[in-house]
């Protein structure tokens, strides 16, 4: 084979772009010999080959390039994954100003998860939800669809007066699944939650399904169910619709992004371009989400992006207009 690949592997190549200083270049060429990747000035160099899996991270591309980009590696690399990443120590690119400036919102609540496995709930979680939600400060709770269905009991039993968020929960384990592979295989767990909580005097009102979560993680299904976040879009589209004909009250929150700072960019999107592209096929829904960890601050403000579920500027993970606070 002339030229062909010894043998198949993961290319992984960081393009920089031609703007780059001699300082930036420097830092580029230092982190990939770090992580064992190539860094080049030719965006060629990253899809050229017969390779199964060719990724393209391009470094400091001004986000009005970035369309350009994609239509060209799709033109002349098909099959290449294209993410983008600031120059090393830069701050993330600003929003694009398509991008409306969300409105405070002064009567955001606070909001508690509990432990994202499908697992028992342990006896010092249900201590912390009794001591930050108790009272009369009442908040949010979000359980997975498979957590015990008694312990999603007790969490109502000693938390009344909250609102809930129910996680339609499913392993992706590296497969590419159907919105109606999804909605088969998560109904009957969201069934026996809601269920579960209505039988401790939640009224329908105050639960929110949310449908999947962390798209833009190569783990929750990025590059394999979709490969950005308007495709998610019409994935999660066709979810609810699925899910509104088994129960035509349901309230349906977009599931939550994630920042990924603590991944490689391999393994995620970078969540502002997911979301802009997103939140153009999230109609169907009744408000996206953020999903950051932080320090937790009862009385910080919070913001919303459109009309959906909010994130405050301390971290904590707040829920607006889906849940009618």
């Amino acid at each position: 084979m002339n030229g062909g690949p010894r043998t198949q592997y993961k290319r992984h190549v960081r393009v920089y772009h031609p703007s780059a200083t001699g300082l930036q270049r420097r830092l580029i060429y230092e982190q990939a010999a770090d992580a064992q990747i190539t860094a080049s000035p030719s965006a060629d160099d990253a899809g050229i080959g017969a390779l199964d899996v060719k990724i393209a991270e391009l470094i400091g591309w001004p986000w009005v390039e970035e369309d350009i980009m994609l239509d060209w590696y799709a033109q002349h690399y098909p099959g290449t994954s294209v993410f983008f990443s600031p120059y090393p120590g830069a701050e993330p690119p600003p929003d694009p100003p398509d991008l409306p400036n969300p409105p405070i919102l002064i009567d955001t609540l606070v909001g508690l998860h509990a432990r994202a496995d499908p697992v028992n709930i342990a006896d010092w979680e249900f201590a912390e939800f009794r001591k930050v939600l108790g009272g009369n400060r009442p908040g949010v709770i979000k359980v997975l669809s498979g957590h015990p269905e008694a312990h999603v009991s007790r969490l109502a039993a000693e938390n009344p007066g909250c609102r809930w968020i129910v996680r339609a929960f499913l392993d992706w384990g590296g497969r590419n699944v159907t919105p109606a592979e999804f909605y088969e295989w998560t109904r009957s767990d969201v069934d026996r939650t809601v269920a579960a909580l209505k039988a401790q005097g939640v009224v329908e009102f105050d639960i929110v399904v949310e449908l999947h979560n962390e798209p833009n993680l190569q783990a929750e299904g990025m590059w394999l169910s979709w490969q950005n976040g308007e495709e998610f879009g019409t994935f999660l589209f066709e979810v609810m619709k699925l899910y509104r004909i088994n129960r035509p009250v349901i309230t349906g929150c977009a599931t939550g992004s994630s920042d990924g700072s603590i991944l490689p960019p391999e393994f995620r999107e970078w969540q502002q371009r997911f979301l802009q592209s997103w939140f153009r096929e999230s109609s169907s829904l009744d408000g996206p989400s953020i999903l950051r960890s932080g320090e937790l601050s009862c009385d910080a403000p919070a913001r919303s992006l459109r009309h959906g579920p909010a994130k405050s500027k301390y971290g904590v993970v707040g829920f607006c207009k889906a849940l009618r606070a």
